[in-house]
């Protein structure tokens, strides 16, 4: 409430009045909402440590041929956040430890979820490749080029999934 002569305001200053209308609350709860913020912050940055740290050892793992401890570190990272990055190293280590069924799985979902995605049909007849199916990769590999259409971005998305996968022969 406005108070017009100086008494008043410092007697309206002093009561929770003042307070309310200009902190926004009663007081004491402004040291409950800055300690939730707080609170938020810290567990935020301990989180974003935590997977910082799980990369750098799932990198590590991956770079001394340990795909399982690996890969159960990726998965992780893959889950909280699901990038094409995570993905992409899932993918790497199912395949390392012939893991096929289930990296056909992973890309399948991947399929579903970004249907207009060239890059996982790639990734599905690379799999076909590894599991000597030759004829399935070979119709994925053309329908993906058949389907695709001709512009820039289309075609760099292509022709990087192939080369990630040493199928240069299929690159445009």
């Amino acid at each position: 409430r406005w108070q017009w002569n100086d008494n008043d305001l410092q007697d309206d200053y002093n009561s929770n009045n003042y307070y309310e209308c200009y902190c926004g609350g009663r007081r004491g709860e402004e040291d409950n909402n800055h300690s939730s913020i707080i609170i938020v912050i810290i567990i935020t940055n301990q989180q974003k440590q935590q997977q910082q740290e799980n990369e750098k050892l799932a990198f590590q793992y991956y770079g001394n041929k340990d795909y399982e401890k690996a890969l159960a570190l990726f998965t992780e990272l893959h889950n909280n956040q699901p990038t094409y990055h995570y993905y992409t190293y899932c993918l790497y280590c199912l395949t390392a430890l012939n893991r096929f069924t289930e990296a056909e799985k992973l890309v399948r979902s991947k399929i579903k979820e970004e249907p207009g995605s060239f890059r996982y049909q790639v990734d599905l007849g690379y799999i076909y490749l590894q599991t000597e199916k030759p004829e399935k990769a070979t119709k994925i590999f053309d329908d993906v080029i058949s389907d695709m259409k001709p512009n820039r971005a289309n075609i760099s998305e292509i022709a990087n999934a192939f080369m990630s996968r040493q199928l240069y022969e299929y690159t445009i």
